[in-house]
């Protein structure tokens, strides 16, 4: 045997004695905000840097950035831009096909309905994280703190405008089982004659305090 078949040989022997290695499982993913590397965009209203707001938002960003400024010795209302004031690449349009036209140099709360159509219209976008850098109004001063900023975000990003308290067991109920009778735009009222009750009572409520009524009264003129 040469030595270049004994070689050959004595490695296959090593490779016969020695333990394979054992196979390691890949790392888990962590799809947390702590867990991924993503693009952020520093004063994503600057209009020299996206002309419209939109334009940031389908930038494929994962964060944008605004700085807000509350009036509370004017208007009371929320500014966007670098400075106290308006400027800014958010656009006045209330429809989502408008967001590249109307005016700019919007309130923030315009620029959250920006989002809010942008957001309706791809509703399976990637998350994308709003850093709102609060100039002031965020410490109380002439009532404006954490509370009042909240209210803003809820109004302009889908408004509550009824909370069920936790004793309407009933209500409550409702608003969880009762459906339409299948293949219909009816209400199933049979299926459990225990519901309905209380909705209804409350349907009735929120018409009294909030809906259309039509004007009655006498007119100075003949009906027929």
């Amino acid at each position: 045997m040469n030595r270049w078949s004994f070689a050959a040989v004595l490695a296959l022997a090593a490779a016969a004695v020695l333990p394979t290695p054992s196979a390691q499982a890949a790392p888990a993913v962590d799809n947390s905000i702590a867990g991924i590397t993503g693009v952020g965009v520093h004063n994503a209203y600057v209009q020299a840097t996206f002309p419209w707001l939109i334009d940031a938002l389908e930038s494929g960003a994962s964060m944008l950035e605004l700085d807000v400024w509350q009036n509370f010795l004017g208007s009371r209302a929320y500014w966007a831009g670098h400075d106290p004031g308006n400027a800014n690449n958010c656009s006045s349009a209330t429809t989502f096909g408008a967001l590249r036209t109307g005016s700019r140099n919007q309130s923030f709360q315009t620029c959250l309905r920006n989002i809010r159509l942008w957001h309706d219209q791809n509703p399976n976008h990637a998350p994308v994280i709003l850093k709102v850098e609060m100039k002031n109004g965020f410490d109380g001063t002439n009532g404006f703190g954490p509370a009042q900023f909240d209210t803003l975000l809820t109004n302009a990003l889908g408004e509550v405008r009824l909370e069920v308290d936790p004793r309407c067991g009933e209500l409550i109920k409702d608003l969880e089982e009762v459906m339409f009778k299948q293949d219909s735009g009816v209400i199933d009222k049979v299926r459990d004659p225990r519901r309905t009750h209380a909705s209804d009572a409350l349907g009735y409520a929120v018409w009294q305090l909030f809906g259309d009524k039509p004007k009655m009264g006498e007119i100075n003129k003949r009906l027929f």
